[in-house]
């Protein structure tokens, strides 16, 4: 071993730093006479230390590492803008996404309230129909009871032969006429309403399903996103840092 195998060993390149003097640490232990090492090795790698300390290093090593260090520092440089040219692109598009999901997630916040209060507004109107039923039932009744006096009437016009009895009759059948055909109407239209509301309501819990699960995978990307952005930028500070 001569001086040139222990400055390759240590990776000296013209400067003392860290990197080299733990190197040198390192040697100096490996060949310690103590640890069973060999003298003339570990008296070597103290001599070049002295050297390095005293700043007396050779200018052979000098020349050469320097060429070696500028080479180095230029490729660094360029390297350096070339990853900053890239990660500024890169932030860009991330920001460029960023603004379209959160304008998107905004158009859906809007929309949601909206699609809430006309499903409420469905759902009352399908409750309400629950009086009209009601309604429908009371004129039911009133016809049952009137075809029942109609019966009776008619019976009794039969037994008496009795002209007013007879108009009694004729009357009550026009009026229990009226109310039957009204009970229909009323069940026809009743069950042509809940039907359109109904359907009406599940479309738009329906769309408030789609809105709320559109807004979540809006949520979930813009949270990656950010994340993204955070990265590019935190790799733009330390590559913009190597070029102070």
């Amino acid at each position: 071993m001569n001086k040139d195998d222990v400055y390759k060993l240590i990776g000296y390149q013209g400067e003392y730093n860290a990197s080299v003097k733990k190197a040198i640490r390192k040697l100096l232990k490996e060949n310690h006479p103590d640890n069973k090492g060999n003298r003339d090795k570990f008296e070597l790698i103290n001599k070049v230390k002295e050297e390095l300390e005293n700043n007396k290093v050779s200018s052979k090593y000098h020349k050469k590492t320097s060429e070696k260090t500028k080479t180095y520092d230029d490729i660094d440089y360029s390297f350096c803008h070339e990853q900053i040219n890239l990660l500024t692109k890169k932030k860009e598009l991330y920001l460029k996404d960023y603004d379209q999901y959160n304008s998107e997630l905004s158009i859906l916040k809007e929309e949601y309230p909206k699609l809430y209060r006309k499903s409420m507004d469905l759902e009352l109107n399908l409750l309400s129909s629950s009086k009209e039923a009601k309604k429908i039932k009371n004129i039911k009744i009133i016809s049952i009871v009137m075809v029942i006096f109609i019966s009776l009437f008619f019976v009794i016009s039969i037994l008496k032969q009795n002209i007013i009895y007879l108009i009694i009759f004729a009357l009550l059948t026009i009026v229990c006429v009226i109310f039957v055909e009204r009970y229909f109407v009323l069940v026809n239209e009743m069950t042509i309403n809940n039907k359109k509301r109904l359907k009406e309501y599940v479309l738009i819990n329906k769309s408030i399903h789609e809105n709320t699960s559109k807004q979540d995978e809006l949520k979930d990307k813009i949270l990656i996103i950010s994340k993204n952005i955070n990265a590019v930028e935190n790799d733009l500070r330390f590559y913009n840092n190597l070029l102070k």
